[in-house]
């Protein structure tokens, strides 16, 4: 898989998966929540072939700081 397609993958997914429930609940906690679990766990799923296992904790927590940031953003592009 080519390295700019493992790297943002995660995040589209997670957009995604943040449309999809932010249309099904006008609640903010759940439709950000999901997107951070999903970047989370498919960003561990895309980068087992990077072992050793420091290079997918970095990967991981690279991708769940990526999320929590658009989430910041989404907030502040919100007014809340």
């Amino acid at each position: 898989m080519p390295l700019l397609l493992r790297i943002l993958a995660p995040q589209i997914l997670a957009l995604a998966v943040y449309v999809i429930v932010r249309r099904a609940t006008r609640d903010l906690l759940y439709p950000q929540f999901g997107a951070i679990f999903v970047a989370a766990v498919s960003a561990a799923m895309l980068s087992f072939r990077l072992l050793p296992l420091s290079r997918v904790v970095a990967f991981v927590a690279l991708e769940l700081f990526v999320s929590l940031l658009a989430q910041l953003l989404i907030i502040g592009a919100e007014g809340e």
